[in-house]
């Protein structure tokens, strides 16, 4: 997280390769979304063909539908395609930085 100039990262805990839309899960985004409350979130589209995506799209949106917390601007961002893009954020500055986040990621 240093390398995106973050002191430190919170991490909810979910299974990699079986994340599931459960309530259980969905409580524990409301939780981060009331205790962070942040003003972006970036999530996969819900047509993402991963189904870890998938179910990350479907439990912002079932944790928001409900919620009495924080309504914060949601931007999805292209994992793999599939589906027409309507926003390009250009991150050439950024693009050092990107490559070095993603080799030092552990998935």
């Amino acid at each position: 997280m240093a390398v995106l100039g973050l002191d430190q990262a919170v991490y909810a805990g979910f299974p990699d390769q079986g994340l599931q839309a459960a309530e259980s899960a969905v409580q524990v985004i409301r939780e981060h979304l009331a205790t962070f409350q942040p003003d972006v979130v970036m999530v996969p589209p819900p047509l993402d063909p991963h189904p870890d995506h998938r179910a990350a799209a479907t439990l912002l949106a079932r944790s928001l539908v409900h919620g009495a917390g924080p309504r914060p601007a949601i931007w999805m961002y292209e994992v793999q395609p599939c589906m027409p893009m309507n926003a390009l954020v250009r991150i050439d500055e950024r693009a050092g930085i990107k490559a070095q986040a993603l080799r030092e990621h552990r998935s």
